[in-house]
């Protein structure tokens, strides 16, 4: 895959890969080999000149603001749409954080699928439980929205640093 980019929409199309282990063993690509595979030129934010990280990374890791996508350098008020998506054959615990003034604030995320997390996180707990929080109730200010994904190697020798993404937009 290449260029991939935080484009995702809700119920929009998705493709899945599939990799045929067996034609790879064949072909003497181990399963490891293909577990391990480095990702390249991934698009962090493109709407706002983010950039394609030139550094391979070991999983697909993505996060992005829906209203900045639609109206870069919009000041929020009362929505904050949270978008993610993670993606690696041996796929770690996936997290999402905001800090700020009061934070910080946590998310929830939809359940995982095989190798994959993806969707929209949304803030936890929900209203009215002891801790909740609301894009409405944060105080005027910046803040910076946080993805860590861990991925985890099959060769055995341990656990790499964790991804991370982030993104930042003002509160008005």
């Amino acid at each position: 895959m290449r260029d991939v980019a935080t484009d995702q929409q809700n119920q929009a199309a998705v493709a899945n890969l599939q990799i045929d282990r067996d034609t790879a063993a064949r072909l003497g690509v181990s399963a490891s080999a293909v577990d391990n595979t480095l990702y390249s030129n991934a698009d962090h934010h493109p709407y706002w000149g983010g950039g394609v990280d030139p550094n391979p990374e070991l999983g697909v890791y993505l996060l992005d603001i829906l209203e900045l996508k639609v109206a870069p350098c919009t000041e929020l008020t009362n929505s904050l749409t949270v978008l993610f998506t993670a993606a690696h054959p041996n796929l770690g615990a996936v997290n999402i954080t905001m800090t700020g003034p009061g934070g910080p604030f946590a998310f929830s995320l939809p359940a995982p699928l095989a190798g994959q997390q993806f969707g929209t996180a949304v803030p936890a707990p929900p209203a009215p439980l002891p801790g909740s929080w609301t894009v409405a109730s944060l105080a005027p200010c910046a803040y910076i929205v946080g993805l860590s994904v861990q991925v985890l190697l099959t060769t055995g020798d341990g656990v790499p640093s964790d991804l991370y993404d982030q993104i930042a937009f003002c509160k008005m």
